[in-house]
């Protein structure tokens, strides 16, 4: 499913969680690796101007950082890994020279870095590469990196959708988890005035016939134990905020927009708020199943 895979990390614990959860990844589906450090320019050139061999000193301690991350990944199993270290903006840089460089098709990163400020909400670097990347994107936060024995995949029927369908079914194979398909009725419509009861009957019979047919389909690929939902509300507040919590998921998994329109030029804001509001790993889906940048 991934053939190379790009782990973004620094020495803080979120992206230690991050580097662990790759190793996993890679081991599993015999991908490359590479773990790229982007020294934060803005950051640093200011430093600099006091201490010229700053660069110099960051330089070897950066290394022995990915070579360590390297060692750890070797005796992981990963047979194939590749290191890189660069200066300038981590939310730009990793998603939008070094992915397309390596030919990754799966960015990692943790929630967030080593900025206190980061560590209270999402990471400002996190969601830069969430929202700049066109490669699939995890963002990690579980201690237990990829013990994934719950995996959630949020569906509305759009073709985005339908490829983190397939991945999460995939990922599911993979480790032996239960896997919830979850479908969000927007609670909007129930108070709109221009759909009467009969037409809100038929979509919601429309939208649990189309979890059936998901639930189907997982079953015959030989994923054993499917449940499926079909719940009301704000689909970015309920699944990460109640259901995932309620139900212990440990990976949730969204195609990057939804059935909007708008949504359709950036990343989908329900993708988006999964995102920042999840407390397990999330992996947003922007490429089929066997995609492998050219």
């Amino acid at each position: 499913m991934y053939k190379t895979i790009l782990a973004a990390v620094d020495r803080s614990e979120e992206a230690k969680r991050a580097a662990r959860t790759a190793v996993m990844l890679a081991g599993r589906f015999e991908a490359t690796l590479v773990f790229a450090h982007v020294v934060n320019e803005r950051d640093f050139s200011a430093f600099q101007y006091y201490v010229p061999s700053a660069w110099e000193e960051t330089k070897k301690t950066n290394e022995a950082m990915l070579q360590q991350f390297t060692a750890e990944a070797e005796s992981g199993g990963v047979t194939k890994v590749e290191t890189v270290l660069r200066s300038g903006a981590p939310k730009s840089m990793v998603p939008k020279e070094l992915a397309p460089e390596f030919a990754a098709d799966l960015i990692v990163t943790g929630a967030s870095g080593m900025g206190t400020v980061e560590k209270l909400v999402m990471g400002s670097v996190s969601s830069g590469i969430l929202r700049r990347a066109r490669e699939d994107v995890l963002i990690v936060r579980k201690e237990d990196a990829g013990a994934y024995k719950k995996i959630l995949i949020a569906v509305d029927g759009s073709e985005e959708a339908g490829l983190a369908f397939e991945k999460g079914v995939q990922l599911a194979l993979q480790t032996g988890a239960e896997l919830f398909i979850v479908h969000v009725f927007n609670s909007y419509l129930l108070y709109s005035t221009s759909l009467n009861a009969h037409i809100l009957k038929t979509i919601e019979d429309d939208d649990r016939k189309m979890l059936e047919d998901y639930k189907a389909e997982a079953e015959r690929l030989g994923v054993a134990d499917v449940t499926t939902s079909l719940l009301y509300g704000a689909a970015k507040l309920i699944i990460p905020q109640e259901y995932a919590v309620q139900h212990e998921i440990d990976l949730i998994v969204s195609g990057a927009s939804g059935r909007n329109r708008t949504e359709r030029l950036l990343l989908g804001s329900v993708a988006e708020g999964i995102a920042h509001r999840a407390i397990c790993d999330v992996l947003v889906v922007r490429q089929p199943l066997e995609h492998r940048e050219q």
